[in-house]
């Protein structure tokens, strides 16, 4: 007889009603206490999800299956396509790696000249940042690379008869290089807010303070450019809603943003963005659709400035009027693991804010 495959699950009322809460299982079998046979089929008792939880789930499995990925590379690397050292009897890693991982997640290696090698080392390439401006860097940190962002801002806008002053810090983004090109990204941005409200009107004022909710994501570097091909990578990313009510969307909101870049010469670098937001405001679902253009020129080795211009074009929402922005600013490299920056800008239409300026800090480890 073919031995079947046979699974007994038991759960009590109490277990039940958590596990209806937490993960969106719709319902159960009317009895609490069931047993499933699967006998070379499917089951039928499958948990029903919503779609917002299913994606934070999948993406959340994602992370664990590169981060072992990236472990389980380190071990393989010690143990298989290794040869010996004239130097020593240690096994040095070959520079052929084969696997379908490494090919995804890593930059083919350029062959090196043979009277380069044993030269003097190469200098450190200073770290690229996704601050201050809108645009992010389709750049990657590089596998094992830590890289810490963060800052203050503070923007005025008027909206009808009102106005509001909004302070936003630390604006926190957290990048680890799990391989040259892909990194894992965690984010507080803008962090926590401090809003208030003036009506002119009545002298009424109302604050909604509070912190905005995380986000968890990846970058993944696509191309290098070459001539016209533009550098790009592409970042996708999650929020949980653990912010504060007034700063929250109070869902799982989905990020998709692509990055591209052109360097036209040794000094100028143009780079773009379009994405796409699916989140809420007030309960009211929408999605946000943006694009950005920004100029980088390098004055010195360590300054650099830029001018940039961005645009929200929201659909489904109450207020559906597009958004255009316009900001300036620099950074300046103290040493190439450690960046300053400044920025300010200005809305070029009613729906925009009136004005906003900031600056933060980049430090690589």
């Amino acid at each position: 007889m073919k031995p079947s495959l046979f699974l007994a699950v038991r759960i009590d009322d109490a277990r039940a009603d958590w596990l209806i809460e937490a993960f969106g299982i719709s319902r159960f079998a009317e009895r609490a206490d069931f047993t499933t046979a699967i006998a070379g089929k499917t089951s039928s008792l499958i948990p029903r999800m919503s779609p917002f939880k299913a994606i934070f789930w999948l993406f959340f499995a994602t992370f664990v299956l590169l981060l072992g990925a990236d472990v389980s590379s380190l071990g393989a690397e010690n143990s298989t396509n290794s040869e010996i050292s004239f130097v020593s009897d240690r096994p040095t890693v070959s520079p052929q790696c084969n696997s379908l991982l490494a090919r995804l997640f890593n930059w083919p290696e350029k062959e090196k000249p043979a009277e380069a090698e044993g030269g003097k080392d190469e200098k450190e390439e200073p770290l690229e940042s996704d601050r201050p401006n809108f645009t992010d860097s389709p750049a990657t940190v590089g596998r094992g690379r830590l890289q810490f962002e963060g800052g203050y801002q503070f923007t005025h806008g008027i909206a009808g008869d009102s106005t509001h002053d909004a302070h936003d810090l630390p604006e926190l983004l957290v990048r680890y290089g799990l391989a040259e090109r892909l990194e894992l990204r965690i984010a507080w941005d803008p962090g926590f807010v401090f809003d208030r409200q003036v009506d002119p009107a009545s002298g009424r004022t109302v604050t909604d303070n509070g912190g905005s909710d995380m986000e968890l994501g990846f970058k993944y570097a696509l191309t290098k450019q070459d001539h016209w091909q533009p550098e790009s990578g592409i970042i996708t990313s999650i929020t949980a809603p653990v912010g504060d009510r007034a700063q929250s969307s109070e869902q799982v909101d989905v990020l998709v943003n692509y990055l591209y870049s052109w360097k036209l010469n040794k000094k100028a670098t143009l780079s773009g963005s379009t994405g796409g937001l699916w989140t809420a405001e007030l309960g009211d679902h929408f999605t946000r659709f943006s694009q950005s253009a920004a100029l980088d020129y390098e004055l010195t080795e360590k300054l650099h400035v830029f001018h940039e211009c961005y645009a929200f074009f929201r659909i489904d929402f109450q207020d559906d009027r597009p958004q255009y922005y316009y900001d300036a600013g620099l950074t300046y490299l103290v040493t190439p693991n450690f960046q300053l920056d400044w920025r300010a800008g200005v809305g070029l239409n009613d729906a925009s804010d009136r004005f906003f300026t900031g600056c933060g800090v980049s430090i690589r480890r």
